[in-house]
This record gives C-alpha cells, structure tokens and sequence, in this order.
C-alpha cells in the first residue's frame, strides 16, 4: 500500500499491483484493524470497476 485515506465512511487505498498503481475504495467498518502505508495486503474484489486513463 502506497497511501491510506479516509473519504467518510469509506476508506481510499492507493497500492502498487504487479508495478501497476490501483485505487482501491473500501467501506471502513469491513477492513481489518491496523490498515496502513507500506503494508502487504490481499485483495478480493467485491465490485470491480475499470475507469479509462
């Protein structure tokens, strides 16, 4: 993970995939406690959206 920020009830993750940057929206009360920069996470997409550059 590259960055971790509040937006509300919701969480704003940025995180590097396989040299890619991803933006990930998460609902605060599902993520697991501890959540922070520099972290190795696992991600299980719930919703994918794909938005063009």
């Amino acid at each position: 993970m590259k960055a971790v920020a509040q937006r509300g009830p919701d969480v704003r993750i940025e995180c590097v995939i396989e040299g890619q940057l991803f933006e990930l929206e998460a609902h605060s009360p599902t993520l697991p406690p501890g959540v922070a920069p520099g972290l190795s996470i696992r991600v299980k997409p719930m919703r994918p959206r794909v938005y063009p550059v």
